[in-house]
């Protein structure tokens, strides 16, 4: 069976939900209404002393200003409702901080892991950010941040190839920006230091190729993401550093649209990878510009993970951890059945939950709580890596 887990932080105080749509009408009723008082009272006001011209003037000030804040709250609301960035007033004040578990939220089995001890004459001990620089990418996406553990400048390991992690970030993340804003390699030099994963590599991938393009991490058109990947980086890759050129030694993960790319990859090619996850994805391509989404079209059914499940055309070798969370409108979107509109099928991560729960090549941890931002995810890197762990990282 499926192995599946929840975890909840803690609750806050009940009250209008942040989501609710009348609110937003409500806020933004009061932003034109405000002005349109002014107005009428700046009619009806007549002369006095100067003291009461005074009052008035900063009674205007005071109704503009208000107007002005009430128009940015209910535009505010207006896109968190639409997006899910925020899923509770406790959510938005930061009264519930996301936390690492403390425990393993799913089975997890501990393996033997090679332990390297770091010498005094090692140039790096705390590891190494490098980067290699791969054509077929526009230039912000060309140059591909590579993180070398301390371990991978031992002499004695001279011979030995290492583990790879090509973890995919963000549509709008460079793999450099990417590098900075999510913390992969804090945990990762924990996990090592305490023989809970093997020393490993990280390379960090961009998540478009083309200034301006969401291409998904799949071939559409001129835009060849997935040909990148596979084709250019992969190989680039292990000719550069001491890395395993085999399936074993392969892993793959992702954040949002990262996490369709890991998702569609290890499922399509689980002869590449041996094991794969994914924070806060999604399960099928969702391109941003109408055009590319209409030129996809035919090609939409192939890059479908939640296809493929449905079609059981999964093989028994895919091992995968979805880190998913119910509130996130962003990935879960509104249940068993996404929402089609102007031709797209919209956030599938609940759909996907329900079609593959009882299949065991998918593993499953269920967040109840934060919407759609890198902090209500990233407390469950660790977990992540520690799972990848079992099989080899």
């Amino acid at each position: 069976m499926t192995d599946i887990a929840w975890f909840a932080p803690t609750g806050g105080v009940m009250m209008v939900s942040i989501l609710s749509h009348k609110l937003c009408v409500a806020v933004l009723i009061a932003a034109f209404a405000l002005p349109l008082a002014f107005v009428v009272w700046r009619a009806i006001a007549g002369t006095g002393s100067w003291w009461r011209k005074i009052l008035r003037g900063l009674g205007h000030l005071v109704v503009i200003l208000l107007a002005q804040a009430l128009l940015i709250t209910g535009v505010f609301l207006y896109i968190n409702r639409e997006y899910g960035f925020f899923t509770s007033w406790s959510d938005l004040l930061g009264e519930v901080q996301p936390e690492a578990p403390t425990h393993d939220l799913v089975p997890i089995r501990r393996t033997k892991v090679k332990d390297i001890p770091i010498s005094k004459s090692n140039p790096h001990p705390n590891g190494q950010v490098s980067a290699i620089t791969v054509p077929g990418a526009d230039a912000q996406y060309a140059r591909v941040p590579v993180w070398l553990p301390p371990q991978y400048f031992e002499k004695s390991e001279r011979r030995t190839r290492f583990p790879v992690l090509f973890y995919i970030g963000g549509v709008n993340d460079t793999g450099q920006r990417d590098n900075k804003s999510i913390d992969f390699i804090g945990p990762a030099t924990e996990l090592i230091k305490g023989r809970k994963v093997n020393p490993f590599v990280i390379v960090f991938l961009p998540g478009k190729i083309r200034d301006g393009v969401d291409s998904e991490c799949v071939d559409v058109g001129p835009y060849r993401h997935e040909t990148w990947i596979m084709k250019i980086v992969i190989p680039r890759l292990e000719s550069h550093y001491r890395v395993g050129h085999e399936r074993g030694s392969r892993f793959i993960g992702g954040w949002s649209t990262g996490g369709y790319c890991a998702a569609n990859l290890s499922t399509k090619y689980p002869r590449a990878f041996n094991a794969g996850f994914s924070l806060g994805g999604y399960y099928h391509p969702m391109f941003e510009n109408p055009r590319i989404a209409n030129m996809a079209r035919p090609l939409m059914a192939n890059s479908s993970v939640v296809r493929r499940v449905q079609e059981r055309k999964i093989e028994r070798s895919v091992r995968f951890l979805s880190v998913l969370n119910p509130n996130d409108l962003q990935s879960w979107g509104p249940g068993r059945v996404p929402v089609v509109s102007n031709g797209q099928v919209g956030p599938d991560g609940g759909q996907f939950y329900h079609v593959a729960k009882g299949m065991k090549q998918f593993t499953f941890i269920l967040l109840t709580g934060g919407g759609h931002r890198v902090s209500v995810y990233t407390p469950y890197i660790e977990q992540s890596l520690q799972w990848l762990g079992q099989f080899g990282l």
